[in-house]
């Protein structure tokens, strides 16, 4: 499996995940990429509930992840992340931005793991 980041989402890496809680979400969505429920009339954009290490709080009112996973790639794509506290649900904007960055060709650095040059 292959991850790409968005780079919304690699700026809230420190913010809301400690390195094991990034690698469990990882393994999470390695394991059942499935996992999150799809936003009805999104493109297939999933949106995961996720523990907040960081402060630790559960699921419930813990993180909210936003991500697709493209099948045929075997590949999941990580837009946002964001506190229940924070915010309800996705914003207009934050849309917006989700379909502008599906109709891109990702970066090499937004792959995770790293392409080897080799």
């Amino acid at each position: 499996m292959k991850f790409i980041l968005a780079p919304k989402f690699k700026q809230s890496l420190r913010t809301y995940f400690t390195p094991e809680s990034m690698m469990g979400l990882l393994s999470l969505l390695t394991t059942n990429p499935r996992a999150g429920a799809v936003i009805p009339g999104f493109c297939g954009v999933r949106k995961l509930r996720y523990a907040d290490a960081v402060r630790g709080v559960g699921v419930r009112g813990g993180l909210r992840v936003l991500y697709r996973y493209h099948q045929q790639q075997d590949t999941v794509t990580l837009y946002l992340a964001y506190r229940k506290s924070e915010q309800a649900d996705v914003l207009l904007h934050e849309r917006a931005y989700i379909q502008r960055y599906q109709d891109q060709d990702p970066q090499e650095d937004d792959v995770w793991p790293p392409i080897s040059n080799n």
